[in-house]
């Protein structure tokens, strides 16, 4: 990281960090399909549109020098890479519709160059000695998840509209701060990539 970075790291000594594409291009659709789901499901807390994003590497709590050494060895692996274009496709749940836990709105596009950007930064980060998710990278967008101690009501009745949306450009990846708080997470850029 530059010295200019250096006012992005976080105010504490430890910060939950996460690599992810932000989505805010997609601000409008996801807005729209959000509506549409609330009719739907009810007992879900719905993220803030504007904070959606597709999660490429959970770090977890890392200190100022290693945050400072992710951003370095992320880099060249981010900015070698080219942009991508998405966009929204379909609407799924884990673990069913019937019963879900977590809601998300599906990709289609370009997703084999996601899936390989993604590939390259757990490999690069897993060379450096950073713990990597065994389970498969699928990439998805979460808007929903179950309230503490509730179960989702589904509303039968109501059907929900295709999803689907224009192809955008992405063109960046986001190194982000996590900060937990009553009103669900909030997210605060600490470094920003360009694919090129």
């Amino acid at each position: 990281m530059g010295d200019n970075d250096r006012d992005l790291l976080p105010q504490s000594e430890t910060a939950r960090c996460f690599v992810a594409v932000p989505m805010k291009l997609f601000a409008r659709e996801i807005h729209l399909r959000l509506r549409a789901l609330e009719k739907k499901f009810s007992n879900v807390k719905w993220v803030v549109t504007s904070q959606t994003h597709i999660t490429l590497h959970f770090f977890g709590q890392l200190n100022h020098a290693q945050i400072t050494k992710a951003a370095d060895i992320l880099q060249p692996v981010v900015e070698n890479s080219r942009p991508i274009s998405l966009a929204i496709h379909g609407v799924g749940f884990f673990p069913h519709e019937q019963k879900p836990k977590v809601i998300w709105l599906g990709l289609r596009g370009d997703t084999e160059k996601l899936v390989k950007l993604q590939k390259k930064i757990t490999e690069t980060l897993k060379g450096e000695g950073y713990p990597i998710e065994s389970r498969e990278f699928k990439p998805h967008l979460t808007v929903g998840r179950a309230k503490k101690n509730k179960d989702v009501t589904v509303n039968a009745k109501f059907s929900m509209p295709p999803v689907d949306s224009q192809n955008q450009i992405v063109s960046s990846v986001i190194l982000y701060e996590s900060i937990l708080s009553g009103d669900g997470p909030r997210y605060h850029p600490i470094k920003t990539f360009v694919l090129s």
